[in-house]
């Protein structure tokens, strides 16, 4: 917008600047200026002129370098959600994972486990979404989670599992537990991931089930999103064989 308003106000100069030169000879005065002046005047309003357009052109191409800079050093310093969904016990017993790792607690799977005896635990697995983000920098800020699920196929009525994180360090997995009580399968609609960079850059991760797709956002001015990657998505069967301590 800056770069904008002083490029119409110089064309406004370059435009206006003849006509008021010609005006201001044209006016008889009791001073006699002579050709001399009317030469130097002309001269000067002329330097006027190329140092204003020399100086848009320079001031230009600085912003137009800034901006590249801050373009690139936005990019490089995005980090990048990945979510992966296995099975593992109930409470992650005597599963390795990574120190100060997160177990996101919420009532469905408090009620889940109310269900059972601490024995009938034990020797239950249970669905989880494993959630850690990769890139240069080593944390990201502001991090929040929502899963949708439902307990049909069709998702015909829908449920939220949503988990504010915080600062959220790349060392470090947020397991979320798919599960609701007494039913024997819940269905994962979605899973969206929102965060800032270092670099104070709002973006999003949205998996979504249902179109078998995932992709990261941004958020540019105004609000509006533009998609970084866009992935459609297979599911397949894997194991961790390394998992039990």
């Amino acid at each position: 917008m800056k770069i904008r308003n002083l490029f119409i106000g110089i064309i406004f100069c370059i435009l206006v600047a003849p006509f008021v030169v010609n005006l201001l000879l044209s006016f008889s005065t009791p001073i006699t200026f002579g050709s001399n002046w009317e030469s130097f005047f002309g001269s000067y309003i002329g330097s006027i002129i190329g140092g204003l357009t020399a100086f848009f052109i320079a001031y230009y191409q600085i912003e137009k370098q800034k901006n590249s800079a801050n373009n690139k050093e936005l990019k490089e310093n995005r980090s990048y959600i990945i979510v992966e969904e296995f099975t593992a016990p109930v409470d992650l017993s005597n599963t390795k994972h990574k120190e100060f790792s997160k177990l996101v607690l919420n009532e469905y799977y408090e009620e889940f486990k109310s269900n059972y005896s601490k024995a009938e635990l034990k020797s239950i697995s249970i669905p989880y979404y494993k959630i850690n983000h990769r890139g240069i920098p080593e944390i990201i800020l502001d991090c929040s989670v929502e899963c949708e699920l439902s307990e049909d196929e069709g998702y015909k009525q829908t449920y939220k599992i949503e988990a504010h994180i915080g600062i959220f360090e790349k060392d470090i997995d947020v397991f979320i537990p798919i599960v609701k009580g007494k039913a024997e399968k819940v269905y994962v609609k979605s899973v969206k991931v929102n965060y800032s960079t270092i670099k104070g850059e709002k973006m999003q991760y949205f998996l979504d089930i249902d179109k078998k797709e995932e992709k990261h956002i941004t958020f540019l001015e105004n609000n509006k999103k533009e998609t970084i990657f866009n992935f459609k998505i297979n599911s397949s069967n894997w194991i961790l064989p390394n998992s039990k301590l």
